[in-house]
């Protein structure tokens, strides 16, 4: 095996020594002319494989799981790249170049991986993907390439597919859709009883061993199942040491197979035990919501939020008209005007989903993870992924609050009653009674805000 990025630091020490003038190397052993030979030879391997390279690219500290890229390498630098995330192929170019070792680098627009690097999708970081990579070591039987993320400087790999790269993506995507966003049936895993949900937007499984508090596990899809990526993955050193990534009980959980029954699937944990995948008839991955926040439509921890993000006004006195409780808006040095007391919650119609506030005439939203609990399908998680666009950064005082306060008070119960010939929904923490929505019925997206009607006691708004 060879690291190619060690000899360009080597080249450096070569012409630093003292012996720079009377023993340099001659002919092909000329460090010039050996990484370019060993730059054509890389390239001549990843264009070599008609049916491509497949890649689990990890952004960041592994906050958002893996995300599977297939690339098929051409001659002139051209490369079409098959994401999980996306329903089209990318075309682009790539090119391999020395700079303090080899790199791969694509070099022209390429959303496959660009969408994970883009700095205006940011939480202050972004998600911290890679476009470029430093090659390491490649393995014997030439099946795997080792690279490192020039970025995020995590350790990922370029792996030889033996089908073609579209075929291969598209039995990632159908292991994803089985699992996204549902939830696995209370099993035993090294000796403890352990609860799952999944999560496919942020590629986190969240575990519940026993009685204590769930946990997120970083995860990635393959085309046999769910891949936890495990301690020795981790490029810190101090989640390695702790050795509880993927720990339950007395195993290291490495991965959940999903596997297909007729028109169904199941899982299948390391001992062999089949498990239920189970759905919630309120799928926030599929469909969407409107929710209220005004008085009497919501409970009154959700109204002391709102009252502390716009500010509640003195109503007589000295002070009327004034704010009795300063809110974040008033700090705000874009935007002063109130935030709107509704939201939507759930698949939005461009296809991503979240929650999208409004204020003034600007609509704020944030993105949204949601998974049943285990064995519970009317209890819904939510957790938080990244923002959206510019309008966070101008309203993040107003947005950040209540997109806080949905997250710290998951998971949600969700309740129907029938009221006058209509369906009166309710969204309710299950840790906090008092924070609780009326809302809509679960809409397709497309729908709009009239489409979408909230009752409440025969009321219609």
């Amino acid at each position: 095996m060879r690291r190619y990025f060690a000899w360009a630091l080597g080249a450096m020490a070569l012409f630093s020594s003292c012996q720079m003038y009377d023993n340099l190397p001659v002919g092909d052993d000329k460090p010039a002319l050996y990484l370019t030979k060993e730059m054509g030879k890389l390239n001549d391997l990843l264009i070599g494989n008609e049916h491509g390279w497949g890649l689990v690219l990890l952004p960041g500290s592994y906050q958002y799981g893996g995300i599977n890229i297939a690339f098929k390498f051409h001659k002139g630098g051209a490369v079409e790249s098959f994401s999980e995330d996306l329903d089209y192929v990318v075309n682009s170019s790539y090119r391999i170049y020395n700079t303090a070792g080899i790199r791969l680098t694509f070099d022209t627009r390429n959303p496959a991986l660009g969408r994970y690097a883009e700095p205006r999708n940011t939480l202050l970081q972004g998600l911290e993907g890679d476009f470029e990579f430093t090659f390491g070591k490649v393995s014997a039987n030439q099946d795997t390439i080792e690279l490192v993320g020039a970025y995020s400087r995590n350790k990922m790999q370029l792996v030889r597919l033996k089908e073609d790269a579209q075929s291969y993506i598209n039995k990632i995507k159908d292991i994803r859709n089985a699992v996204y966003g549902k939830a696995l049936a209370t099993t035993t895993i090294g000796g403890e009883q352990v609860k799952m949900s999944v999560f496919g937007l942020i590629r986190q499984l969240q575990v519940k061993v026993g009685s204590a508090e769930e946990r997120l596990i970083p995860i990635h899809f393959s085309t046999e199942g769910i891949e936890v990526i495990a301690p020795e993955d981790l490029i810190d050193d101090r989640d390695a040491k702790q050795g509880k990534v993927g720990q339950i009980g007395t195993e290291l959980l490495r991965r959940i197979k999903i596997q297909k029954e007729g028109d169904s699937y199941h899982a299948v944990t390391p001992s062999g035990q089949k498990v239920e995948i189970q759905s919630t008839a309120y799928d926030f991955t599929k469909y969407k919501v409107r929710t209220f926040f005004y008085e009497y439509w919501c409970g009154d921890a959700v109204r002391d939020v709102m009252n502390r993000i716009n500010g509640v006004k003195y109503q007589s006195g000295p002070n009327e008209g004034q704010d009795s409780i300063v809110g974040d808006v008033v700090n705000d040095a874009y935007y002063t005007s109130p935030l709107n007391e509704f939201a939507y919650f759930g698949r939005t119609d461009g296809g991503d989903h979240k929650i999208s506030l409004r204020r003034s005439s600007s609509w704020l939203s944030y993105f949204l993870d949601f998974a049943p609990a285990s064995d519970d399908p009317s209890q819904i998680y939510i957790r938080k992924f990244v923002q959206n666009g510019d309008d966070w950064r101008y309203n993040r005082n107003a947005m950040q609050r209540m997109v806080n306060a949905f997250a710290d008070n998951s998971p949600y119960k969700v309740s129907v009653e029938h009221y006058n010939g209509n369906d009166e929904y309710r969204i309710t923490s299950v840790a906090n009674e008092k924070f609780w929505m009326s809302m809509s019925g679960f809409y397709d997206p497309g729908h709009s805000i009239d489409d979408m009607p909230v009752y409440l006691n025969g009321h219609k708004f």
